[in-house]
C-alpha cells in the first residue's frame, strides 16, 4: 500500500465542526477526509458517500432536484472512443459523464470506471465497453433533494441524472450538489 498511497490532503481533528469539514470536502477533488486525533494519528475517515447518508435526513429545505443539479451536462455517444470521456472529465473537472444512444440515455461512466479500465494510459475501448450497468437510475426534476440523497446513498451511486418528462438529461445532481445543500442546511441550523 505504501508503494501506491499518497498522502491525504484533506485531514480533520475530531472536534472540527461538520459544516467546516463537509465544505473542505466538497471543494476539493479528494472523496474522503482523513479524521485524525490531538497527536495527528487517523481515527476515522468522512467520505463523499457519508455526507450523502447525512443529507438524506438532514436536509429540509424545499430545494428539488432540478434545482441543485449541475449544469450543462457532460455527455459522450456510447460508441466514442472512452478516451474521449477521459479528456471531457479532465478539461470539465467532472467525475461523471453521461453516455448517449443517440437522443436516448445509455448509461453514466466514472472517472473511476475509466481509471479500472485503464483508459488514462491507453487502453482502447469505446464508452459502451465502460459503462458498468446500462439500467441507468434517473430522477425527475420536480424530486425533493432529500429523496434524491436517498436513492444515491442506497444505490451507492456518486450522480444522478435528472430527466425531463421526454427522458432527456437535463442536468446531474452529483454528492457534492448534494453536500453543498446539505453544508447550507447545518450552517442555517446550526445542527452540529
Amino acid at each position: 500500500a505504501d508503494d501506491i498511497a499518497e498522502p491525504s490532503k484533506l485531514t480533520a481533528k475530531t472536534d472540527d465542526d461538520l459544516d467546516t469539514v463537509l465544505r473542505r470536502l466538497m471543494k476539493d477533488p479528494q472523496d474522503a477526509v482523513i479524521v485524525v486525533n490531538a497527536e495527528h494519528h487517523p481515527v476515522g475517515i468522512i467520505t463523499e458517500h457519508d455526507g450523502v447518508r447525512l443529507a438524506q435526513g438532514e436536509i429540509d429545505a424545499p430545494v428539488d432536484a432540478g434545482h441543485a443539479g449541475s449544469r450543462p451536462v457532460v455527455s459522450v455517444q456510447a460508441d466514442d472512443p472512452a478516451a474521449v470521456a477521459w479528456s471531457l472529465m479532465l478539461a470539465d473537472k467532472v467525475r461523471h459523464v453521461l453516455v448517449m444512444d443517440g437522443n436516448t440515455l445509455y448509461g453514466v461512466i466514472s472517472a473511476r470506471d475509466l481509471i479500472e479500465d485503464d483508459v488514462p494510459r491507453g487502453r482502447q475501448l469505446t464508452c459502451r465497453d465502460v459503462v458498468r450497468n446500462e439500467d441507468v437510475l434517473t430522477v425527475p426534476a420536480e424530486l425533493p433533494l432529500h429523496e434524491v440523497a436517498a436513492v444515491m446513498a442506497e444505490a451507492k451511486v456518486g450522480c444522478m441524472p435528472v430527466t425531463d418528462d421526454n427522458g432527456m438529461p437535463e442536468a446531474v445532481v452529483t454528492r457534492t450538489d448534494v453536500i453543498g445543500v446539505l453544508v447550507e442546511a447545518l450552517e442555517e441550523e446550526e445542527l452540529f
